[in-house]
């Protein structure tokens, strides 16, 4: 393996020459592509047997680049016709950026299919009104309960690791922008998992994928039916459960969220249900003024987020000082 610093010979006009023309709306990678898009995968609630694994459709540079970053290696690499020297190039060069030696998760180390679509036929699969050159499909992550209560994971490493677990519980929330803007923050904030509720979108659509920005592709998720279940979960974990609320709630900056801790976030309209609600110990509420009665559920939930992370990075220093001689 080269050192981090040595001169790369570039990959890209290789793989160029295994570039298959595709045309065919028919192409059972076409068709993997559309299905992928249309009716994404839902979250596990168990890890998946290998030849079970969804494949994840993934738009743009920023998202496949992230992908491989996180050890996801992609089955199929799609082009559109004309440009995938170039496309190629510029993944190469995102790649590098991250780490100059070429690693096992490689653009040249991966079997992927390497196909060019017409640019009509691939601007009908994408999404997006303006697609990048660049789609691709990888195998959905997964990840066991010991994941989601310490966030170690292959992608992440230990240095990443909390003092304490700070989970996050997506409860039927049904905006996917709101789901993936909330996974990309919590990893931001330092969670170390979240387990998205029955009734809550997928962390798979196109939109969330977009939103969250590759955090849904690194942080701990764990699909569970209902939050009496995610309750029971966390208290065997010794996990203190707080339901975000409007009003009337615990102030966040005195709630212990230094301490091992969930926030809970409900439905975009209605909230948590009574039935969560009691499933928690405790309500939190950040502090409003004016004739503001509420927030955006990714906001509030990002705000909370924060707070967790802005208290457990002060706890360690104000230990030390307090431990120092006067």
């Amino acid at each position: 393996m080269a050192a981090r610093g040595d001169t790369i010979p570039p990959m890209h006009p290789a793989l160029t020459a295994r570039t298959r023309i595709v045309q065919s709306p028919a192409n059972r990678w076409v068709k993997a592509l559309r299905a992928a898009l249309t009716h994404p995968p839902v979250l596990a609630r168990k890890p998946y047997e290998p030849s079970e694994t969804p494949l994840l459709a993934l738009e743009g540079f920023h998202l496949v680049a992230e992908a491989m970053r996180s050890g996801l290696a992609p089955a199929a690499l799609f082009f559109r016709s004309g440009e995938e020297a170039g496309a190629l190039e510029t993944l190469e060069r995102m790649l590098a950026q991250q780490d100059p030696a070429p690693t096992e998760h490689s653009i040249a180390a991966d079997p992927a299919e390497l196909l060019a679509l017409p640019p009509a036929l691939f601007s009908s699969l994408l999404e997006t009104d303006a697609p990048q050159p660049i789609a691709a499909l990888v195998p959905a992550p997964c990840w066991t309960a010991a994941q989601l209560f310490t966030g170690l994971t292959p992608a992440r490493g230990s240095s990443e690791r909390p003092a304490s677990p700070l989970l996050l519980v997506l409860a039927a929330l049904q905006d996917p922008g709101n789901v993936g803007t909330l996974l990309r923050s919590a990893e931001a904030f330092g969670a170390t998992g979240a387990l998205l509720l029955q009734g809550t979108a997928t962390p798979w659509s196109s939109k969330s994928l977009r939103a969250a920005a590759g955090s849904s592709l690194r942080l701990p998720l764990l699909a569970i039916s209902h939050g009496g279940e995610a309750a029971v979960l966390l208290r065997q974990q010794g996990i203190r459960s707080f339901a975000a609320v409007p009003a009337g709630g615990i102030y966040p900056g005195t709630a212990g969220l230094h301490h091992a801790a969930a926030l809970w976030i409900g439905n975009e309209g209605a909230g948590l249900s009574e039935r969560d609600l009691a499933a928690c110990d405790a309500r939190i509420s950040l502090p409003m003024h004016g004739p503001t009665e509420s927030l955006n559920a990714a906001v509030a939930g990002s705000l909370l987020l924060y707070e967790a992370a802005r208290v457990r990075h002060a706890a360690p220093r104000a230990s030390t000082a307090a431990s120092q001689p006067a």
